[in-house]
């Protein structure tokens, strides 16, 4: 929870710039928190704030029933709590090989071997990293091994807060997808919370239950992720893109059609279309088409 929140960088200087202002969120448990907004919108700073790694201005961060930035705060205890992979995350690694990159933080924390191997035996399935790779330095893998390496040793740890800054940052499509699904797997057995920024509104549409619209360091819309997509024109006010079928569906309303403000997905585009289609087309021989199993 953040009360108040604001964050100013370099104050009474010349070079004193303004990231966020009057921030109050509620992040409920339990799902996938997307945070979107154009670049220097105040992303990345207020996840680090939620991480506790870049103290507010003003205001209070509260994790739980924990005060992050207060003096008595149990550093070790927050630790435990929230588990954060920056924007290319591969840039975290450092240790010999991939089986010791995995174990650092369990070690840290005092883990025995046996709740060790099995939390990475845990963590390698989620990311689809093999065995093979446990002997193997981290820097012979590829760009994508390597990513799905970075985020492995942070779920390892099982945090309740999960913490993902551009996770999929100049991945190909099968490793986004990859690195997506995994993660969208992870939440959905552990029940734990993930805090995902991205500028992919597919991705968004996809995995997230819950959005947060940042611009110019604040606020401008918190709500349930149909019901954020469902307001496009507000999203592109603020530079925002929205999902491509939310966009056809958009240019379509101007033409007159009577169709939704928005479409998550492939599928609800073409049903939403070939409604409108058998409403308003009675003539068209649409009865014989019938509906796919799946569009994709």
């Amino acid at each position: 929870m953040l009360q108040d929140v604001g964050l100013v960088f370099s104050p009474g200087t010349p070079f004193e710039a303004r990231a966020l202002k009057d921030i109050d969120l509620e992040i409920e448990k339990n799902q996938i928190v997307a945070i979107i907004g154009r670049t220097g919108s105040g992303k990345s700073s207020l996840v680090q704030m939620i991480a506790g790694l870049q103290r507010p201005s003003s205001g209070t961060v509260l994790m739980d029933d924990l005060e992050l930035y207060k003096k008595q705060t149990d550093r070790k205890l927050l630790r435990r709590k929230v588990g954060m992979a920056f924007q290319y995350p591969e840039h975290q690694l450092f240790e010999e090989t991939v089986e010791k990159e995995l174990s650092f933080g369990l070690l840290k924390q005092g883990y025995s071997q046996e709740e060790i191997e099995q939390r990475i035996k845990k963590a390698m399935s989620f990311t689809k990293l093999e065995d093979s790779m446990l002997p193997r330095s981290p820097f012979e893998l590829s760009g994508g091994q390597m990513r799905r390496l970075a985020i492995a040793s942070v779920i390892a740890m099982e945090p309740d807060y999960l913490i993902l800054d551009e996770p999929t940052a100049g991945l190909d499509p099968a490793g986004r997808d990859e690195i997506l699904g995994g993660l969208q797997a992870w939440q959905k057995e552990t029940k734990k919370t993930v805090i995902l920024v991205s500028h992919s509104m597919e991705d968004v549409a996809k995995l997230a239950d819950f959005i947060i619209v940042l611009s110019d360091g604040q606020v401008v819309l918190a709500d349930q992720t149909r019901n954020v997509f469902s307001q496009g024109e507000l999203l592109q006010s603020v530079g925002l893109d929205v999902p491509q079928t939310t966009a056809l569906m958009l240019e379509l309303i101007k033409k007159g059609w009577k169709v939704p403000t928005y479409a998550l997905t492939v599928q609800e585009a073409f049903e939403a279309i070939l409604s409108q289609l058998r409403e308003d087309s009675k003539d068209l021989p649409l009865g014989e088409i019938e509906k796919p199993k799946e569009v994709s």
